[in-house]
C-alpha cells in the first residue's frame, strides 16, 4: 500500500463534513446523521459524524461493503464516545 497522508485526508474530510453539515441545515435537516462515501481506483473513504465534534474516517484500501463499514464505524464511534466520557468522569 502507498503511504497515505494522513494529516491531509483528516483535514480535507472534517472540512468536507463541515460543509456537508451545513447544506444539511440549510435544507432544513435536523439529524446531524452525516455519512459521506467516495470511492476512489484503489481506496474508498468513509467519513461518519459520531459525535458532535468528532468525526471518524476510514480509509479501505480497494472495494468495500458499506453496510458492513456502516455498522463497524457507528459501533466503533459509540466506543470512542463511551471512553471519552468515562474519560471525562474521572477527571
Amino acid at each position: 500500500m502507498n503511504e497515505i497522508d494522513t494529516d491531509g485526508v483528516a483535514t480535507l474530510s472534517a472540512a468536507s463534513l463541515i460543509a456537508r453539515l451545513a447544506l444539511s441545515g440549510l435544507l432544513g435537516s435536523a439529524s446531524s446523521n452525516v455519512g459521506i462515501v467516495q470511492e476512489h481506483d484503489t481506496h474508498s473513504l468513509f467519513l461518519f459524524h459520531i459525535a458532535t465534534d468528532m468525526a471518524m474516517v476510514v480509509v479501505v484500501e480497494g472495494p468495500a461493503q458499506l453496510g458492513w463499514v456502516r455498522v463497524a464505524a457507528r459501533r466503533v464511534g459509540q466506543m470512542v464516545v463511551g471512553l471519552l466520557a468515562a474519560n471525562n468522569l474521572q477527571s
